[in-house]
């Protein structure tokens, strides 16, 4: 295993699912970057409450996890996020002290400083820093941090737009920093929760920012459903990686006496899956969907499963990972 090399000391990190071929990091530069300025600037001398945002696999969280006197919130829309940032922190023997935010609206608590980790989805950037404007004050100390190759263009004109003031830095090892200042303007407001229409399958979806395929219905899942006839007769079904819920509900509508599961490790594509049930699914019959946050299968509680609908994914933020699916496909042949 390699260390994670810091301004703050080494520590060992793993991804979850867990690299066996070890071909991919559990951090990267932007990392290793965001905690050398914080060292170098001694910011956590004055900022002992902090907010860290899109913390992969708890890089950032571990590490400043063994500073004292300072309270950590980790907050995304991962639960895979969170039980990494466990993981790891059991596995440097470092106490848990750090508080997992689950919720999709921030509390109206007040942070110092906050770290954002840059997201895949602009959408959730939005959301997040649209969010950040009700726990910060002009003082709050907002940073930023990305790979140059996976930013896009627009992150600084969104920080600009949304916070406020926003300075970058040169480039470091492939990797940017952003300096915001949370000005006095106008609330921005984001555009997501969206609602669409899906008329080629007479159900309105509405969809939070992190959702899969948010615009439009994904080939995929269209691709599947056009199958669906040939689907067996099914008591418990599962949606893993449900995203919105489209392929339980689907499946619920041509086998209305079917209990439907929906299964996601995103705090996003759960909600938008509970409300789409609920949008479209006749009140006496939606009592019997069923919503599980869980890595994989990982934490879901039922033993006796008839049927599994899967559409997996094969990246897990800006990597092409196949762990995740075949983590999924592995369970599911155990639970069926």
């Amino acid at each position: 295993m390699t260390p994670f090399k810091t301004a703050f000391g080494d520590i060992f990190l793993d991804r979850l699912p867990s690299d066996k071929r070890q071909k991919l990091f559990a951090w990267d530069s932007a990392d290793e970057l965001i905690l050398k300025h914080l060292h170098r600037e001694n910011t956590l001398a004055n900022n002992k409450n902090v907010l860290i945002i899109n913390d992969n696999f708890g890089g950032l969280a571990c590490t400043l996890s063994k500073i004292k006197n300072i309270e950590i919130t980790s907050w995304g829309d991962s639960l895979v996020s969170h039980l990494a940032t466990k993981n790891n922190l059991a596995l440097n023997e470092i106490e848990d002290n750090i508080h997992y935010h689950s919720d999709l609206y921030l509390d109206n608590e007040r942070f110092d400083l906050i770290l954002i980790k840059v997201p895949k989805v602009m959408a959730l950037f939005e959301w997040q820093l649209q969010q950040l404007r009700e726990v910060t004050t002009e003082k709050s100390v907002i940073i930023a941090a990305g790979m140059v190759k996976h930013l896009p263009k627009r992150s600084q004109a969104l920080l600009e737009t949304v916070i406020g003031h926003t300075e970058r830095s040169l480039a470091e090892k492939k990797a940017r920093l952003f300096f915001s200042i949370r000005e006095n303007k106008a609330p921005h407001t984001a555009m997501y929760p969206i609602e669409k229409n899906i008329e080629e399958l007479a159900i309105t979806l509405n969809n939070h920012a992190n959702v899969f395929s948010k615009e439009q219905l994904d080939i995929g899942a269209r691709f599947f459903i056009r199958h669906f006839d040939q689907l067996p007769k099914a008591n418990t079904i599962i949606d893993l990686g449900c995203g919105n819920g489209v392929l339980g509900i689907i499946a619920k509508q041509l086998q209305p006496e079917s209990q439907i599961h929906f299964v996601d490790e995103s705090y996003m594509a759960i909600a938008s899956a509970k409300d789409n049930y609920q949008r479209n699914i006749s009140s006496e019959n939606n009592s019997s969907g069923k919503f599980y946050l869980s890595h994989c299968l990982t934490q879901y509680p039922n033993k006796n499963v008839d049927l599994i609908l899967c559409n997996p994914p094969f990246h897990q933020q800006y990597s092409l990972a196949e762990e995740t699916a075949i983590t999924m496909f592995k369970q599911s042949r155990q639970l069926l």
